[in-house]
């Protein structure tokens, strides 16, 4: 029911459309109003006034503020012992010891092992400075990413004189050598931050420094004049969360000011704890003349300063003079500082994606099923970094750079050729039950054992083969493994049945 006023009730009698016209439009008003109460993000009260939210897009929001949070997560990594911790373990989950590549199975047996060959040929030869592998760069990358909110892959050609087998290497370039004040038109592409964009959206190249900004020793006169580097020649990975992001924010930027809040208020919780353990004192006394005060104590004055000469030490007893009295100080107690520390590292860890007990390693409060969920909840997550990220962004242009240069170099194999990927092994919670369950997986044909060799962390390939080269020495040597349920136990030799005359020799129980 809405009420009219007196010019509504004069105009409802004067023009009656208008009148009704105007009620309309005012019920309108109000709904509107009403239903942007019905959200409480959407209040401007009390409560929301120190809410500021801004409406820009992505790159608007990142642009601006990417150096300085930049510089503040490298900070925390470097002295911050959770950001460092939190670092680490992102890296040695995501990519372990490699994301190791392998022919897809379709191929011929012959492309497979020509593509392996110069696969791991490029693997061991990548970095250029000889530090590392490829599997190597892979964690340089993921470390970059995590720290600095992005990286880039630049990769180079190399001359037949140097004598690789395929001619092509890679190095880390940090965030900081993308040129993320650059916006502007050229011709008909549009570069963003830093990132040059064709007119149907794909990404042309990147404006990059040739040395890194912030290098101690300048070995050009041009390293703040970014340079132009098409994007067949780099490869840039960060975790997109938004659409039409143009490059990453470091992971530690939602934990940043909790990191560092937790870090001071725990440093200042130690110099309690000092002052605590020490027998801190304040001597008042009445204005005297230092000689005489040092009559009164017994102790040395300095002729310089006219100041005691003093020394704290553990056991001390010392006399005071007249008119002197000591006012003990006693630092207040802070019951709550494991509880407070622990829930700041608890919401730290989630601004990063790391359960608790991974993040910090506190397993006292965790129990073997807590321990479980957290796992298989943290792996899901871990899964989208992996197959969404690193796959997409580092592997598979790798991998197509590799058998390009390798096509080029003289060797037999289709330029083509895509690969699969095994992701690191992730170690099982409860073996016994895990294995139990693999095993009914194979059973009712859910899975087939290539991907459960895939999935410890195996090359299938390798592994059948290691597995068919020994089997011939562990029956000649009389070892057998027991079948596992839904594989067919393989079929004894001639004359090794119970009655032959070697296990009447060596007894029933010889082969187990």
């Amino acid at each position: 029911m809405l009420e009219l006023n007196l010019i509504e009730r004069a105009l409802a009698s004067l023009a009656p459309e208008w009148g009704v016209r105007r009620l309309h439009a005012k019920a309108s008003l109000a709904s509107a109003a009403e239903l942007a109460r019905s959200f409480d993000a959407a209040r401007r009260d009390r409560r929301t006034q120190g809410w500021r939210a801004t409406g820009g897009s992505p790159n608007a929001e990142i642009a601006p503020a990417l150096d300085l949070v930049r510089r503040r997560s490298r900070d925390l990594v470097r002295n911050n012992e959770w950001a460092g911790n939190f670092k680490r373990k992102l890296v040695a989950h995501m990519v372990g010891t490699g994301i190791v590549a392998r022919p897809p199975r379709d191929a011929s047996k012959a492309a497979k092992k020509r593509s392996r060959e110069a696969w791991n040929a490029f693997v061991e030869n990548a970095d250029p400075a000889g530090m590392a592998d490829f599997y190597g760069i892979q964690a340089q990358l993921a470390g970059e990413v995590v720290e600095g909110g992005a990286a880039f892959v630049r990769w180079y050609l190399r001359p037949s004189e140097w004598g690789l087998k395929v001619p092509l290497q890679c190095e880390v370039l940090p965030h900081e050598h993308l040129d993320t004040r650059k916006t502007e038109r050229r011709g008909n592409n549009v570069v963003i931050n830093g990132v040059e964009f064709d007119p149907w959206g794909r990404r042309a190249a990147y404006w990059l420094f040739p040395q890194h900004p912030g290098d101690v020793l300048s070995l050009s006169r041009t390293r703040n004049l970014s340079e132009r580097v098409p994007a067949s020649e780099c490869d840039h990975v960060f975790r997109v969360d938004l659409a039409g992001q143009v490059t990453g924010v470091p992971w530690l930027a939602s934990s940043a000011l909790r990191l560092r809040d937790g870090g001071d208020y725990e440093e200042a919780e130690i110099i309690r704890k000092k002052i605590g353990a020490c027998m801190t004192v304040f001597v008042r006394r009445n204005a005297m003349n230092p000689h005489t005060l040092a009559q009164a104590t017994g102790q040395a004055v300095d002729p310089k300063s006219g100041k005691r000469i003093e020394k704290l030490s553990p056991g001390l007893i010392t006399y005071l003079g007249d008119g002197e009295e000591i006012a003990a100080v006693t630092p207040p107690d802070s019951g709550d500082y494991g509880t407070f520390m622990d829930r700041q590292m608890l919401a730290a860890a989630a601004g990063v994606g790391l359960p608790y007990a991974i993040a910090t390693g506190d397993l006292t409060k965790a129990n073997f099923a807590g321990q479980r969920e957290g796992k298989l909840d943290f792996w899901q997550v871990l899964d989208q970094w992996q197959w969404l990220m690193l796959v997409p962004q580092v592997c598979r242009p790798a991998w197509r750079r590799v058998m390009r240069a390798s096509v080029g170099a003289g060797m037999a194999l289709p330029r083509d050729l895509s690969a699969e990927w095994t992701m690191p092994k992730r170690p099982w919670v409860d073996p016994l039950k895990d294995v139990k369950a693999e095993e009914a997986e194979l059973a009712l044909g859910l899975d087939s054992w290539v991907e459960k060799v895939a999935a410890r962390g195996f090359d299938p390939e390798d592994h059948l083969a290691e597995i068919t080269a020994w089997r011939k020495k562990l029956e000649a040597a009389g070892v057998r493994f027991a079948p596992a349920p839904g594989i067919p136990a393989p079929a004894r030799p001639a004359g090794d049945g119970p009655n032959s005359d070697k296990e009447k020799e060596d007894g029933p129980d010889a082969d187990q």
